[in-house]
């Protein structure tokens, strides 16, 4: 199978339907039989919620995946309702542990160093929190491209020059390959 082909929808401002847009985007490609992974990793677990899942039930999480990445992510990986569509899901325990993480040697590789060349799944949407975070970080490190959701607003359109210059330090740094596929309007 080709390698997973993996985008995050990110911006540094919340509210500007980043979640909203990674669910249904997951959701278009997999209603067209295309085996897609959501991959929530903002400690709300919005994303986790609007599939169908509560994070408290399951008996693992992206939690887990970023405390031990040697176990992989395929424990942490839970089918949804919907055909074609899998989820690794958030846990609000993200939210405490993402300071723990800060102080581990290649923090920035943690989701990378879980993730496997040989995942049955051709794409990968990643939700990340609206922050330009560590966990967004260990999102564009892994993806192919980003996609920055903004709302038709002034002050949300502020965002998108942090957001790029963000984008651009990672690829510079850690991702050469990474792309802005472009800017998705939102809450026209």
């Amino acid at each position: 199978m080709p390698r997973t082909f993996s985008i995050v929808f990110a911006n540094a401002k919340g509210g500007v339907g980043k979640t909203t847009s990674a669910v249904h985007v997951a959701g278009a490609f997999a209603e067209t039989g295309v085996p897609t992974l959501l991959v929530d990793l903002d400690p709300q677990a919005s994303a986790t919620h609007h599939v169908g899942l509560d994070p408290g039930s399951l008996q693992a999480t992206l939690t887990d995946v970023l405390i031990d990445p040697s176990r992989g992510i395929a424990p942490a990986v839970h089918a949804t309702r919907y055909e074609n569509l899998s989820v690794l899901p958030a846990h609000e325990s993200l939210g405490t542990l993402e300071s723990e993480l800060a102080a581990m040697p290649d923090r920035e590789s943690l989701l990378s160093a879980a993730w496997s060349d040989d995942l049955p799944f051709r794409v990968a949407v990643f939700d990340v929190p609206p922050t330009l975070s560590l966990y967004t970080v260990n999102a564009l490190k892994l993806a192919d491209a980003v996609v920055i959701p903004v709302q038709t607003h002034p002050f949300a359109m502020a965002s998108v020059p942090r957001t790029l210059e963000f984008v651009d330090r990672v690829r510079r740094h850690l991702n050469p390959r990474l792309t802005v596929l472009g800017y998705l309007a939102t809450l026209y």
